[in-house]
Formats: C-alpha cells, structure tokens, sequence
C-alpha cells in the first residue's frame, strides 16, 4: 500500500466518529490498529487482543453476549460533548502510534505474517525482490 492509499484509509476513517468491529475474533486486528492511528475511537468485542481500551480512554472492548452495550456505548459517543469527543480522538491516535511504534509488537507482526506466507504457496513472494520483501514486512514505502 503506498502513502496516498494509506492517507485515504485515514481520512475515510476520520470521517467517522467510531470503528465499530462486534468481530468473534482477531489475531491482531490490524484494521482496529488503523483506526486508533487514525484518531477514530473503537467500539469491538472482547475477542481480540485489544482490551482495557475504556480504561485506556481509546473506545470499549465489549461481550458478545451483551449486545445492549454496543447500543449503551454507541448512544453515549452520540451524546459526547464535541470537545470531549476531540479529547476522546486524540487520547485513541496517542495510544495507537505509541502501540504501533512498539518493536516488540511490531516484531510479533513479522514473526505472524512470516507464518502466515509459509502456509500459503509463495509464488507471489517468491516473485518479489530482496527490496520489496523487506518493504512488505517493514511497512515501509520506497
């Protein structure tokens, strides 16, 4: 993904109040990642390696079993006074450049895409060129 289709994931999720995703289950959840990068607070379910995020002040990681509290946590985001809200947005995007800058988790990403292309064929990544290989796995863009 080069720079302007990662700027335009950004802007669209900026142009949302919350990333709603009741998912039954993440490995990481790199669309949650996106999101908080992004200063677009999370509403999720409690099956991903997100939690804590109320307590965090980033958005809310809730049961399944409860739909009720999406719809709590929905109308409450609705009712948020603008500033608190920008408050709110801010503390998400802090939390999620610092989590996606972390090195130990940056580095449990390559280990589980490094994984993830050793069970799938590798025609494509084989195909690829030292410099591409270390940009698909560094995020980087040339």
């Amino acid at each position: 993904m080069c720079s302007s289709d990662l700027e335009q994931v950004r802007q669209t999720l900026l142009a949302h109040d919350v990333y709603l995703l009741p998912t039954l289950g993440e490995n990481f959840g790199h669309g949650i990642a996106e999101a908080l990068q992004a200063g677009c607070p999370v509403v999720i379910s409690d099956r991903t390696p997100w939690r804590h995020l109320e307590e965090l002040g980033v958005g809310w990681d809730l049961p399944l079993s409860d739909p009720a509290a999406f719809t709590r946590v929905l109308q409450q985001c609705a009712d948020m006074a603008p500033e608190e809200f920008d408050h709110f947005r801010k503390r998400a995007s802090a939390y999620g450049l610092a989590v996606g800058s972390d090195p130990g988790i940056l580095n449990q990403n390559r280990q589980m895409l490094n994984a993830a292309l050793k069970k799938r064929p590798a025609v494509a990544y084989d195909n690829m060129q030292g410099t591409d290989r270390v940009q698909l796995f560094s995020g980087e863009s040339r």
